[in-house]
């Protein structure tokens, strides 16, 4: 893999906070001194230096390069042309996830479970691991999620936006609240819909879907990312697998406005 690549996965570190001018400064300051030859003007010359910079009140002098310096750009690139950046990226998502868990719900544990019947079982406390299966298209992940005494489940996938259809030619995803004309609402559930804008002018989709005959919430909030992709995270009330599932309790463990807010930070960290 080249550097390219690592920096445009791993982003850019901040700028070193090493004050280089300041030190430079200082060595000149006492070869002048070491070169006065008295002992009287070497001890002088310390006094001066030292009064200055110690002075009540004194400002320090901060470096011009430093005002002028760019912010470091620390998003990164979803990257799947190797099977050794497809694990890199995948890596760094579930990373940006765990980051932005921590600080809209701090306190919150993942805890393992299972996307399928059988599947090895892994150690509590891990965020969830994201898959790629060779395709630059698609990347999904999931991990069970306990918050003050709340439990369910939280999924996380990045699809295409607009993808090829063998029937119909390319197919987008459909941002509108109103259902088409040709499909019909899930009566099963009820749904409650918004149409958004991320504060960095991505479009967004944000649902709940409450069933009508069991207590079943989902929260589902999908955001426009660059290069032909969407970002969708899920958070239920429910346990288990499949028709195994149950619902922990009447709410799921993040609300509306925290998944929200979660999908919004890891969408903001994923450039073109």
């Amino acid at each position: 893999m080249t550097h390219q690549v690592f920096d445009e996965l791993i982003g850019t570190p901040p700028p070193s906070r090493v004050d280089v001018d300041g030190i430079v400064r200082r060595e000149r300051r006492s070869r002048s001194a070491r070169r006065l030859g008295g002992a009287l003007a070497a001890v002088l010359a310390l006094a001066l230096a030292v009064g200055v910079r110690d002075r009540p009140g004194a400002a320090e002098v901060t470096p011009r390069a430093s005002a002028s310096s760019p912010t470091a750009d620390t998003r990164f690139r979803l990257v799947f042309d190797t099977d050794e950046t497809a694990d890199a990226t995948a890596r760094r998502l579930g990373q940006e996830l765990d980051r932005a868990m921590r600080k809209v719900a701090p306190g919150a544990v993942w805890f393992w479970m299972p996307d399928q019947p059988g599947e090895p079982r892994r150690p509590d406390g891990q965020a969830p691991t994201f898959s790629h299966r060779g395709r630059a298209d698609l990347i999904n992940g999931s991990s069970g999620l306990s918050y003050q005494g709340r439990r369910g489940a939280l999924r996380l996938s990045i699809s295409p936006e607009v993808h090829s259809d063998a029937s119909s030619g390319p197919v987008s995803y459909y941002w509108a609240c109103r259902m088409p004309p040709d499909v019909r609402e899930d009566n099963r559930y009820h749904r409650v819909c918004e149409e958004a804008t991320s504060p960095g002018g991505a479009r967004m989709k944000i649902q709940t879907y409450t069933g009508k005959r069991q207590p079943t919430v989902q929260h589902l909030v999908v955001v426009q990312l660059p290069d032909n992709r969407t970002l969708e995270l899920s958070v239920q009330n429910m346990v288990g697998v499949d028709e195994s599932a149950v619902p922990a309790q009447p709410e799921a463990p993040l609300s509306r406005e925290q998944v929200r807010e979660i999908a919004v930070q890891i969408a903001d960290q994923i450039k073109s």
